[in-house]
């Protein structure tokens, strides 16, 4: 009779333990995830958007409320706003996660991806990347370091090197149809805007290279970037390198 109550105790123990264990446990990625800085998005949102893949955020002037499932929302909350979240992709054993974030009735919100890679030292490096919708800007990525269980912000030029003219210009080309650098060099730091793509597979950065007129003060500086636009790379591979990136 003891042995028997001896063995429900172990197998109610081995039960909880296992019970908990499925409960708490989840990829790094997904503890991440709900750890870093999102600007707008809580604790709460990140939470359920693990648990569901997806989850609707209603904001009033009385308070924020979750729901799973849309039909659940009532009709009747004034002066209130529908965001909507998804997982677009879910890796964790390639540790990237990307989600989109709508706001309905307008043409708002953001697309973000979450990725992280090793380093040799026993540390994470960290990414966070963000595409807002509806503006001429492109993506925006902070870094993160996780070591002994902090997850600390670095600056991005500790991560990713500036890029120089050489980088961006394919200057043989330039030198082969007679072209001169200088004209192209007064306009240079106005007209790049860059487009991150995180790996999903691999370790390194790919960045996309969009030349831009927005910040031009005049027709003869959009002329200069017209004639000069075909020379601009079309992208540049950041190779990973034990905590950054070099070209």
């Amino acid at each position: 009779m003891i042995l028997h109550k001896k063995i429900k105790l172990q197998l109610y123990v081995v039960f909880i333990f296992q019970s908990t264990f499925q409960i708490f446990a989840q990829s790094f990625i997904e503890e991440i995830f709900v750890k870093i800085p999102i600007e707008n998005i809580d604790f709460n949102v990140k939470k359920r958007l693990i648990e569901n893949h997806y989850v609707f955020e209603v904001i009033s002037e009385i308070n924020t409320e979750l729901f799973t499932n849309k039909n659940d929302i009532p009709n009747n909350i004034e002066n209130s706003t529908l965001i909507e979240y998804r997982i677009d992709k879910f890796l964790p054993e390639n540790g990237f996660l990307s989600f989109n974030e709508l706001i309905h009735e307008s043409d708002a919100g953001a697309h973000y991806e979450v990725c992280y890679w090793n380093i040799t030292n026993g540390e994470k490096l960290i990414a966070l990347k963000s595409f807002p919708y509806g503006t001429n800007t492109y993506d925006s990525i902070d870094f993160y370091r996780f070591s002994e269980n902090n997850l600390i912000k670095i600056d991005t030029e500790k991560v990713i090197p500036k890029l120089r003219f050489n980088d961006v210009v394919d200057i043989e080309k330039l030198k082969k149809d007679n072209l001169k650098e200088t004209e192209l060099l007064k306009i240079f730091d106005r007209i790049l805007l860059f487009g991150y793509n995180l790996p999903s597979n691999e370790k390194n950065i790919v960045l996309d290279i969009y030349p831009v007129d927005f910040k031009l003060k005049n027709e003869s500086e959009v002329y200069i970037l017209n004639r000069y636009s075909k020379y601009i790379k079309k992208s540049i591979t950041l190779v990973w390198n034990d905590g950054n990136f070099k070209i």
